[in-house]
């Protein structure tokens, strides 16, 4: 009897974290329509091993500059990104040191610019 609980439960939270694969909905906004607490929501994708995320990560575009100004990005992890006018090789470095900055390093960084 058991087993066929877990075995249910199991097939309701699949069901469940299709459904949110498909709503376009944030999680947030997921769990206050399937009336579940987000807590229960991250633990179950993480248990069921099924990944949430949405469409092909995003890539870099090609940028022209047409004036000399500070380049200024923001990344998607948080981090944000402050080269001088032609800086190419700077530009390069910060952006993959900014993909490796922690939580505490963004925050120390953050006036940097």
């Amino acid at each position: 009897m058991f087993h066929a609980v877990n075995s249910n439960r199991d097939e309701l939270w699949r069901s469940r974290l299709r459904r949110f694969q498909s709503s376009g909905l944030s999680v947030t906004r997921f769990c206050q329509v399937e009336r579940v607490s987000m807590p229960s929501f991250y633990q179950w994708r993480k248990r069921l091993g099924i990944s949430t995320v949405k469409g092909p990560a995003p890539t870099f575009v090609p940028v022209r500059l047409t004036q000399a100004t500070t380049v200024e990005i923001y990344l998607p992890n948080g981090a944000r990104v402050c080269v001088p006018p032609g800086q190419v090789d700077s530009l390069r470095v910060a952006i993959e040191t900014a993909g490796r900055l922690s939580d505490d390093d963004k925050r120390a960084e953050a006036d940097a610019c």
